[in-house]
This record gives C-alpha cells, structure tokens and sequence, in this order.
C-alpha cells in the first residue's frame, strides 16, 4: 500500500509540474511581497495568527514557507507556513519541522500536497498538529503517522490565596503573541520564568502554559502563581499540552482539572517533548 500510495504521488507530482511551481519563503522576503498580500486576502486563517507563529521561528537561515504559483498566470494559488525548532539527537542536530497555516485555492486542491514535495525530500522530523479534516488523509498517505496528545485544562474557580505571599510578578511582556512572565520571591530571590500564550475559545480566555524554567519550585508554589497570573490577566481558565506525565506543569490531583484528546500528525523517529508543541502553531 505504501508503494502504491508513493507511486501515485510521483505520477501527480509529475502533472503538478507542468502547471505549478514551488518556491522557498523568507522571513525577510514578506515585506511588500506577493505573499503577504496572498496571506492578507485569503479567509481561512487569521493573517495575524500566521505571522505570530513566523516569527517565533529563530532559524534564520531556513524557508518560513512554501507557496505555490500556477505557472500561466504567475499567481500565488497556495502557502504552506514551516516553523522550524534545533534537537540534539543521539549526539547529532537535527530539525523538527511544524507544518502549519496550509492554504490552498479551492480550484488547486487535488495539488495540495505539492506544497510540501520539497521538504518531504530532506532529512527533516514532520509535524502537522492542526491539519484540517481533508488534509488528514493526505498526511497519513504521505507517510504521517496519526498520535494523540491531551490538553489538560484547569479551572481557578477561587483566585485567592490566603496564605502569606512569598512570590510577586517581577516583569510580564508579550513577544509575537507569546506572554513571558517573571516571578520571583521575595525571601530567597529565586526565579520562576514562564512563557505562555492568552487564548479564546467559545467566548472564554485561555492561558496555555508553555514553558517553565524551575517545573519544581513553579509545583512547589502551583496555587500562589496561578492566582497572581489570574488576577494579572483577568484569565480562570488554565490549559497545557501533556506529551507525557512526568513533564506536567499543572499537578496531577486537581479536581477542577479535566483532559481533551488531540489527534496530531507526525513523520518523525523521535518521541515528541514539550519543546515541540512550544515551537508550534499549538503554542497560540
């Protein structure tokens, strides 16, 4: 099946060819280009959405993207975003590469998978973590294995804490969508930095939690820091991506906590971590 399926997409590649051309995209080159206007007109995905996630990418020296020109009209017909995160893997650097923002003319669809052709060829770890319900048939055709993760979400019914406070938020700012938040306390000067992204979701705020430097002091003092981050951002709701359990960052025993299943897409030898989610289109 998988020869056959191979097969097949080297005969549609080859037809793609003849009308169709791939190019690399730039951080640099969406300055009054072609594709930021593509990226402005069409509806699918918020253009504001597109760009935080570009630029969180710090690999400057590889594509933001892809996008697809018919070749008669030298027109821009489809955007794939590629947002790519270093592992050290087995001694050996490697790329993971998050496929995200994947747009395609309605009239151009059967060439979906063009969009990616180039970078299936290098020797690059794939996820696709938030593919639409047409693109994941194609994903597992193209040899994507289909995996589950959970995102765990706690409620903060009660933001108060009645103990004595020994943290208080030293710095809060947002980068590209991103919100980074220092704690420190007040006795011993230790730091707690964390980064997370506000969300919404049918009408209600989201705080995802991201990253986190010290996941030990930040259990130790769970309570106290959730409820300065609730008071701070007017936020109850809290979530995190769970890749597995001894990395949570939201203690286990929470009985205002609960777990929604995700179906994710990945073409990679390696186990996911919490770096992989944080360096995705999941991290806003």
């Amino acid at each position: 099946m998988k020869r056959d399926n191979t097969t097949k997409f080297e005969q549609l590649e080859q037809r793609a060819f003849k009308s169709y051309n791939i190019s690399e995209v730039y951080e640099k080159d969406l300055t009054s280009s072609k594709t930021l206007n593509y990226l402005e007109s069409q509806s699918h995905i918020p253009i504001n959405n597109i760009l935080n996630i570009i630029k969180v990418s710090k690999e400057n020296n590889l594509p933001i993207g892809y996008i697809m020109k018919h070749i008669d009209k030298d027109s821009i017909v489809g955007f794939v975003g590629t947002l790519f995160v270093k592992k050290r893997v087995k001694n050996h650097d490697n790329f993971t590469c998050n496929i995200h923002s994947w747009i395609v003319h309605k009239k151009h669809r059967i060439y979906s998978f063009f969009l990616i052709s180039k970078i299936l060829r290098k020797n690059f770890q794939l996820t696709a973590f938030t593919p639409v319900l047409p693109l994941k048939g194609l994903l597992i055709k193209m040899g994507f294995e289909k995996k589950s993760i959970y995102e765990k979400f706690l409620l903060n019914l009660f933001p108060i804490y009645l103990k004595k406070k020994k943290f208080e938020i030293s710095k809060l700012k947002k980068i590209n969508g991103l919100i980074e938040i220092e704690f420190i306390n007040k006795d011993s000067s230790r730091v707690i930095l964390l980064i997370g992204s506000l969300s919404e979701k049918k009408k209600i705020k989201i705080f995802k939690i991201l990253s986190i430097n010290n996941v030990n002091l930040f259990k130790n003092n769970f309570n106290e820091i959730i409820n300065l981050i609730s008071k701070k951002l007017d936020v109850l709701f809290f979530s995190e991506y769970l890749t597995n359990e001894d990395e949570n960052f939201i203690p286990s025993i929470n009985i205002l906590s609960f777990k929604k299943k995700r179906e994710i897409y990945v073409k990679s030898p390696s186990k996911l971590s919490k770096i992989d989610l944080f360096n995705s289109d999941l991290a806003f």
